[in-house]
């Protein structure tokens, strides 16, 4: 009986052994497991298989493991397949998004990437360093810095993880923060010895200043294959900033040889033809350094300077935009943006484009530079009062003040403050007639002729076939008894420009008080004669510009006043509702001894300039002032002559103050994802064999402990 009792313990001790040890061998996906991380990847996919037949609920965790196995012989897109697959199974399966996120930044799909990552993180996936860490990658790689540094500081300050704070410095370096940059690159270094890490450090202390540093580092590696052409980059960049054209093209060119596809040297030739104006060379190779890199700012900046020349000034707004979207800071493109803008003209691009120019850090001469591009700009929205308040406001900042108080003037004359214009260059030596030419306009309109005249003389020397300082030059000389030359410089220019309706006003003005000379002596015939030649320059000058024909007429309505023929200076007066034109009838109704009428017509021409201007014009208010007190019409009542003085604005200089940003060497990206791919393992009971168990349970009850097991069983242990 003993026997027979240790038989059966016997018995029961095997099948226990046995079923336990089936157990333990039938979990396939495991078991696959085991064989993956052990490189067996033939083993693996025919066990995960095994497990697809019979583990029907956890499809999603097989396809995962089998995408891995495709991963890993480097069949990427059938990965990918099975990835999405295991996620159309289950929608919530964060490793298989994870996993299929670093699938698609090996293919460098790095938008793809970036959704599954955020997906997965969504989820709850292990938010461990590599995960931050790829999620940096990508979107660095994708170009949006700002969410690849948040991600890297979530992935920590781990200094022992290279990787870390070579992503740290690639960012630095990026940013132009080349302190940050070295230093990132030298955490690097001491934890891993790789000639990326050491290549990238030699740049970033060559770039802050270190140079002899960086090119003791960079030497070293020059006889390293993948580096060599960009250190022949580097001392040709070195020849070109020393304007050693000709080394800088050789090094460029030997860059060429050993890699065609090097953006840098192509963008180098290019900015090498641009300086000898070789447009169309600069063009090609500027392009061909677009072709092997889009984001090239060097060469993007170069094709928008030759749209500029070239008058092409939307094309050129187009692609410093390109620029700008690489590289947000670039002064170079936002001033050259808001130049080609100026000239379309489109101040509002214009200013919106210096508006992300920070004036803090810029030298005298840039400073300058914005400053008038942006006053110019306001002057054309209607600015006029901003534009002065920028002016005044880095007037002792530039440089060079001459172009800030030339424009300052320009503004003033324009707002009818000639006083502040007069002042703004009155003690200053200019090289240019422009402001010369303001001063003296501004000093006739306040009537200061001896002033004026001081001020055409000097712009005469300079530019002494100038139309508009001759004119003002002539119409000065009237108050000065030099009304012979007057008359000789105005009769010359008639002949001169035939078609500058300007000089055909001024002729008016100059034989209208030529006429009121003669009258003054009694010469009445002399007088009508200069009076009549005066009418025709008015009618002239309204043929050449109809559109001011109301200002013309209020001019010549004075010729026909001067002749006692009152009908028709009435009818011309009447015809205009402007300043003069109201002014000067009023003063023609007192001369007639209709006092009443006049003193009601300067006294709303007066108010209503008041309130219009918040201050009284001078003339009218003097006007009105005599005619209370019911002065006879003499010499001082004011009647008032559109001159239409002209000047040329200021021209907006074409250079960019900016130089150009020489591109450093870009770097090599030695970015890898951690390619710790996710296994999925069983853990739960597989429902299909839970029934057979309980099947075979109820068919058989007697004997169970000696019944083989199936192999094709789920275990129900966890591993």
């Amino acid at each position: 009986m003993r026997h027979i009792y240790k038989f059966f313990l016997l018995l029961i001790l095997i099948s226990v052994a046995i079923t336990a040890s089936a157990n333990r061998g039938s979990n396939y996906l495991n078991q696959g497991n085991e064989a993956y991380l052990k490189g067996d990847l033939t083993d693996a996919m025919k066990l995960y298989s095994k497990a697809g037949q019979i583990c029907l609920n956890e499809i999603d965790k097989i396809e995962n493991n089998k995408a891995l196995v495709f991963a890993q012989r480097g069949r990427y897109d059938l990965a990918l397949e099975r990835l999405t697959e295991a996620i159309e199974y289950n929608p919530n399966n964060e490793n298989a998004y994870y996993n299929r996120a670093i699938v698609h930044t090996i293919k460098k799909e790095y938008s793809d990437a970036i959704s599954d990552f955020e997906k997965a993180q969504f989820l709850g996936v292990s938010s461990d360093q590599g995960a931050d860490y790829n999620i940096a990658i990508a979107y660095y790689l994708v170009g949006d810095i700002d969410k690849s540094k948040s991600f890297l500081q979530s992935a920590g300050t781990n200094t022992s993880d290279a990787r870390v704070s070579y992503l740290r410095g690639l960012i630095a370096y990026r940013d132009q923060d080349y302190d940050g940059a070295a230093q990132a690159f030298a955490d690097a270094a001491l934890i891993e010895d790789d000639a990326h890490i050491q290549y990238a450090k030699g740049l970033s202390e060559y770039y802050r200043g270190n140079q002899q540093l960086g090119l003791s580092i960079l030497e070293e590696l020059k006889n390293n294959k993948e580096f060599e052409s960009n250190y022949n980059i580097l001392m040709a960049n070195l020849a070109y900033a020393a304007n050693d054209m000709e080394t800088a093209k050789t090094g460029y060119e030997n860059a060429i040889k050993m890699n065609s596809n090097n953006t840098e040297s192509w963008a180098g030739l290019g900015n090498i033809a641009m300086s000898k104006e070789n447009f169309d060379l600069a063009t090609s190779h500027y392009k061909k350094a677009i072709k092997y890199n889009s984001k090239n700012v060097t060469a993007l900046n170069g094709i928008a300077r030759i749209e500029f020349l070239d008058k092409k000034y939307k094309a050129a707004v187009s692609t410093y935009d390109k620029v700008i979207n690489i590289s947000p800071k670039n002064h170079k493109a936002l001033y050259g943006k808001a130049l080609a803008a100026m000239h379309i003209p489109d101040p509002y691009t214009c200013l919106d484009a210096l508006a992300m120019i920070s004036k803090k850090n810029l030298s005298p001469a840039e400073v300058e530079k914005v400053v008038i591009l942006e006053a110019r700009a306001l002057g054309i929205c209607n600015k006029k009062e901003e534009a002065v308040s920028l002016l005044k406001k880095y007037r002792r900042l530039a440089q060079d003040k001459y172009q800030i108080k030339t424009l300052l003037a320009y503004y003033y004359l324009r707002m009818f403050q000639y006083g502040n214009a007069i002042s703004s260059v009155s003690i200053s030596k200019f090289k240019d007639y422009l402001p010369y030419l303001l001063a003296g306009h501004a000093s006739l309109h306040r009537g200061e002729h001896s002033s004026a005249y001081h001020y055409y003389r000097k712009a005469y020397k300079i530019k002494p076939k100038n139309p508009d300082v001759l004119m003002g030059a002539a119409l000065s000389m009237m108050a000065i008894n030099m009304e012979k030359e007057a008359k000789r410089v105005i009769d010359s220019l008639e002949v001169l420009y035939p078609d500058n309706y300007y000089v055909f006003n001024s002729k008016g003005i100059i034989y209208k008080d030529l006429g009121l000379g003669y009258q003054k002596k009694n010469q009445k015939t002399q007088a009508d004669a200069h009076f009549e030649i005066a009418a025709q320059a008015f009618r002239k000058a309204t043929d050449i510009r109809p559109s001011l024909k109301t200002s013309f007429d209020n001019n010549l309505a004075l010729t026909y006043y001067y002749r006692n023929d009152f009908i028709t200076a009435n009818k011309l007066f009447t015809k205009s509702r402007r300043l003069a034109s109201i002014n000067n009838q009023a003063l023609m109704d007192i001369s007639q001894g209709n006092y009443e009428k006049g003193i009601a017509t300067l006294d709303s021409l007066n108010k209503d300039f008041i309130r219009k201007k918040n201050a009284p014009n001078s003339r009218v208010k003097n006007n009105l002032k005599l005619a209370r007190k019911r002065a006879p019409l003499n010499n001082n009542y004011k009647f008032i002559t559109y001159y239409f003085l002209h000047q040329d604005i200021p021209d907006i200089s074409t250079d960019n103050p900016f130089k150009t940003t020489k591109s450093n060497i870009d770097l090599p990206i030695d970015l890898k994802p951690d390619t710790n791919f996710i296994l999925e393992y069983s853990d739960v009971a597989c429902e299909e064999s839970d029934r057979e168990r309980k099947k075979k349970k109820n068919s058989n009850p007697k004997f169970k402990i000696l019944k083989k097991k199936d192999k094709n069983k789920c275990p129900t242990f966890k591993t």
